[in-house]
């Protein structure tokens, strides 16, 4: 088998293992989570990235517990540059949370740790694994962390 084919069916894995290699683009599927009036948690990278790699396992789990309650979407870099664009991801990994509204109400840049984005989600569109009740509205007005403390919106409270 050549080079091209391995790295063609690596990338098909890599994206189809948590879920998400459906027919259509990351663009449409996002678009239509939006229209259902669902939370859609996007992350924007490439399938050679080590951070990016890193995240595989993370998406794979917020699709797993997030399943009916939030879409999780992957947006491949190089298939979709122009829609990257339009995200205003410059760096990648970068992980955008968009609320029930299709509003943006989180950003991160980087791997992060799915304790991490559980907090980020829970803390902006009040998802909860396992919660089958419909996404309350985002606060935007700052969050309130475990300590009390008021966090930035879109920020994730420690």
């Amino acid at each position: 088998m050549n080079k091209l084919k391995v790295i063609a069916l690596a990338a098909i894995f890599v994206v189809g293992s948590f879920g998400i290699a459906a027919a259509g683009t990351a663009q449409a599927k996002v678009e239509a989570a939006k229209a259902k009036g669902m939370p859609v948690f996007v992350d924007v990278g490439l399938t050679t990235c080590i951070p990016c790699k890193m995240m595989v396992p993370v998406l794979d789990e917020l699709s797993k517990k997030y399943k009916g309650r939030m879409e999780v979407v992957f947006v491949h870099m190089d298939n979709e540059r122009d829609y990257a664009r339009k995200l205003g991801v410059t760096m990648i990994p970068t992980q955008i949370l968009f609320d029930k509204d299709g509003k943006e109400v989180s950003r991160h840049v980087g791997y992060i740790p799915v304790e991490d984005c559980d907090k980020m989600i829970a803390n902006t569109v009040s998802v909860t694994p396992g919660k089958t009740s419909a996404p309350e509205k985002a606060n935007t007005k700052g969050n309130v962390g475990a300590q009390g403390k008021t966090c930035a919106p879109g920020a994730v409270c420690k």
